[in-house]
């Protein structure tokens, strides 16, 4: 057992420091591919070694034959290959050829590794990256903070870098629930920083992800309060958004509350010509507008080969929508798989939540579903669903390749027996009522 736990450690390790590493990288002056490939390759090695030494080898092969392994691996890497075999993206077919391998590769380790391990390695991976981005970049936030611009820096993209911490603060708010004092400190102050750096890099996608993914998390909560009868908890969150709007009522003339909201505006260039409310998002509706016209030919069917809309886009706005670009690259079936299983997903986390036994269950489930619903929102305006050069995007990656009989739900490393714990055959997670056997 201490040998086990040991191994557990060191996976966990490795792990953060693949996802530290995709984040690290944007350090660099130029954001080159095999520079890309430094964390995939590290990541490859972790898989190798953690299949080597694993007593589990054999159920990490036979996942392939599963019903979601043969769907959402091997048909799926099938029709990205079939799709860029011919197209006339130089590069589509290595690219979808190391799309296909990676997806393999995480079908494998998430076999092998429950996905809490996963979301344990990317928290600590958080905190390690922060740790490094914030002292490098202090005098650069102080200025913005300084003169309201827009905060950006070394090689990253302003919303890139907003979407990494959208997904950080989902793992913080996770430990802030489930943490003893001092991780609910650690999360708080790290989760403080997310969000003003968020604010900062003026990111308007990245908000309302998370503004979705609070509310689903309210939601759901008052839900599960309801169906419990507690009803001490509607009175406090009746009494709460009676004050808030009283308390708006009395402050939103005030001169100082103005000259926030003012701010506020321009920090975010609500009113700006090129970048406010009535702007199209940016510009990208007519993007997006452009795209469907010129699927119209029928390549919406198969598509035109996976990375291929970078190489007809190279103007910006680019087409910063996931489905979209999963339509054009890879055509409408997979464009299906994909969401349907994250939709499918995000259906089972609610479910568990409702089923679970103790609190911990639940704060697990509902960390999982608020992830999964910033991914699903911010997807529409970023091209984050289904890829693998960045922490957030990996992450949601490694969801994806998750088995159905790995998925776990109740602290266990496996579950043998799906008719038990509630796990579907059709890739969603679900959770045993409370009067099953566990």
């Amino acid at each position: 057992m201490p040998d086990a736990k040991k191994t557990d450690v060191l996976n966990q390790a490795v792990l953060a420091l693949v996802f530290t590493l995709a984040f690290a990288i944007f350090f660099a002056p130029e954001l080159s591919l095999p520079l890309q490939l430094v964390p995939l390759g590290l990541f490859a090695a972790l898989v190798f070694c953690k299949a080597l030494w694993s007593d589990s080898l054999l159920t990490a092969l036979t996942g392939f034959f599963d019903t979601d392994g043969l769907l959402y691996v091997i048909f799926l890497s099938v029709l990205m290959l079939g799709a860029s075999f011919e197209s006339s993206f130089e590069e589509a077919f290595e690219f979808a050829l190391l799309l296909s391998i990676c997806l393999v590769l995480a079908r494998i380790y998430m076999t092998l590794v429950p996905i809490r391990e996963v979301l344990e390695a990317f928290y600590w991976s958080a905190i390690l990256s922060l740790l490094i981005f914030v002292p490098l970049t202090f005098g650069m936030l102080i200025q913005s903070v300084a003169t309201l611009e827009k905060f950006t820096a070394f090689n990253f993209h302003p919303n890139l870098l907003a979407l990494q911490l959208a997904a950080y603060l989902c793992v913080m708010v996770w430990k802030l629930m489930t943490g003893g004092w001092f991780m609910k400190v650690l999360s708080g102050l790290v989760g403080t920083v997310c969000i003003i750096v968020i604010f900062l890099s003026s990111s308007r996608g990245a908000l309302v992800g998370i503004v979705a993914g609070g509310g689903f998390v309210i939601g759901v909560v008052l839900v599960d309060a309801a169906k419990r009868h507690q009803k001490r908890t509607f009175r406090v969150s009746a009494i709460v958004l009676a004050l808030l709007a009283v308390l708006f009522a009395v402050v939103q003339n005030l001169e100082s509350t103005q000259e926030v909201l003012a701010t506020v505006d321009k920090i975010l260039d609500l009113s700006s010509p090129g970048r406010g409310l009535d702007s199209g998002m940016t510009g990208r509706v007519d993007v997006w507008q452009e795209v469907l016209r010129v699927l119209r030919d029928g390549s919406w069917l198969f598509g035109h080969g996976v990375r291929s809309s970078d190489a007809v886009w190279t103007y910006e706005p680019k087409i910063d929508n996931s489905y979209l670009v999963i339509l054009y690259d890879m055509g409408v079936v997979p464009l299906i798989l994909i969401t349907r299983r994250f939709v499918r997903m995000l259906r089972g986390a609610t479910r568990n939540y409702f089923c679970a036994i103790d609190d911990e269950q639940k704060q697990f489930h509902l960390t999982c579903g608020m992830f999964l619903v910033v991914l699903l929102v911010t997807s529409i305006v970023e091209r984050s669903l289904f890829a693998v050069g960045n922490p957030f995007s990996l992450l949601a990656f490694l969801f994806f390749a998750t088995p159905t009989r790995s998925l776990e739900l109740q602290g266990d490393r496996s579950m043998l027996y799906p008719q038990r714990s509630g796990l579907l055959q059709d890739g969603s997670i679900s959770a045993p009522r409370p009067n099953q056997e566990s």
